[in-house]
């Protein structure tokens, strides 16, 4: 069990909703509590799968400038996501 500290206006706010929705105040709180915990802790997708559509879509012009640099791309998105975590 757990207790919390509301300060008034959020907790006037918090009724209001729970009487809308037809539920506790205990019960608002608790879907909401378990919302918010679910969208933290899902899962989240590696930086080669949100980038997957992009990757490989471009083409150089041919003046040499863009050679390794998927390699070099992957490695700064790998280092980036990895220190994220």
């Amino acid at each position: 069990m757990r207790s919390l500290r509301i300060d008034p206006g959020l907790d006037r706010k918090m009724a209001r909703a729970a009487d809308l929705e037809h539920v506790t105040v205990s019960e608002f709180v608790r879907r909401a509590v378990r919302e918010r915990a679910e969208k933290v802790l899902q899962p989240r997708p590696s930086a080669a799968e949100e980038l997957r559509d992009f990757i490989g879509a471009f083409r150089g012009d041919g003046s040499g400038y863009s050679e390794n640099t998927g390699a070099g791309f992957t490695e700064i998105v790998v280092e980036k996501h990895t220190r994220r975590r």
